[in-house]
């Protein structure tokens, strides 16, 4: 007597997901896209500005207590993951691509968010740059964001805040 195969179903992607559960991909409807642009003007070579861009001790000095960086790799490539985290900050993320000297893409995982995830939540962060002259380095940074309708300007704020100390860190780190 020849035993029987007992009868298989469809796995699931994932072991623990049930086919029967659906998971909403989408944020709550009443965020809205905002898209923060700055363009920052830097006296120092593309090349220098590079290397500080990818240099991941910069990123783990500029992180104020009790905030903290974290690294899936010592060098930082396509495929690495990023972790910042802290109160009310949780901003996981992915470098998708890294083209030499010229172009970062950071994409924000689903339960990336600031302050609460009804609030803020980041999708995708870009920095370009584009070779100026007499040696000079134009670093274009873009940010995209779900954002909380009330806290748009708050946030608008905020950016341009943010950019300016993050250009001066870029700064302090090309000086030493």
């Amino acid at each position: 007597m020849t035993p029987t195969a007992a009868p298989t179903r469809p796995r699931a992607a994932v072991p623990w997901a049930r086919p029967e559960i659906e998971v909403p991909r989408v944020a709550p409807p009443n965020l809205v896209l905002e898209a923060s642009v700055r363009a920052i003007r830097l006296p120092h070579t593309t090349n220098a500005v590079w290397t500080q861009l990818l240099a991941r001790t910069g990123a783990l000095r500029g992180a104020l207590w009790p905030y903290r960086v974290e690294f899936s790799d010592t060098a930082l490539h396509a495929g690495c993951a990023r972790y910042r985290y802290g109160p009310l900050v949780n901003l996981p993320g992915v470098l998708t691509r890294v083209k030499n000297s010229e172009y970062i893409d950071l994409q924000y995982c689903a339960g990336a968010w600031i302050g609460s995830p009804r609030w803020l939540r980041p999708k995708r962060l870009e920095f370009r740059l584009q070779p100026g002259e007499q040696g000079t380095t134009l670093l274009v940074l873009r940010l995209e964001a779900l954002v909380h309708p009330l806290l748009r300007r708050p946030w608008r704020l905020g950016q341009r805040l943010r950019w300016k100390l993050f250009a001066a860190t870029i700064h302090r780190g090309l000086r030493r």
